[in-house]
């Protein structure tokens, strides 16, 4: 599955389980061949993907912050750098 979401243009960890319905359908029809890697994935590897997705998130939304607050503290230096003292 880790393969799939990589290939799939505008694939996300939500469209997982939509694309294992279709595969399975696709398995049973006879349509594709049955690979144990996707027959017998574990649990915890779905759930890895969308912690590793959190994860990325997260460390976005970190990078995003310091970014505003280095853009608020040198906006407010050129502000103060242009009060007239006098």
């Amino acid at each position: 599955m880790d393969k799939i979401l990589d290939t799939v243009l505008c694939a996300t960890v939500d469209d997982e389980s939509r694309f294992r319905q279709i595969l399975q359908k696709l398995i049973a029809d006879g349509t594709v061949e049955e690979y144990p890697c996707f027959i017998n994935e574990k649990k915890w590897k779905s759930a890895a993907r969308k912690r590793k997705v959190k994860m990325s998130l997260c460390k976005w939304f970190i990078y995003l912050w310091w970014f505003v607050i280095a853009v608020t503290a040198f906006v407010t230096s050129v502000k103060l750098s242009y009060i007239d003292p006098g």
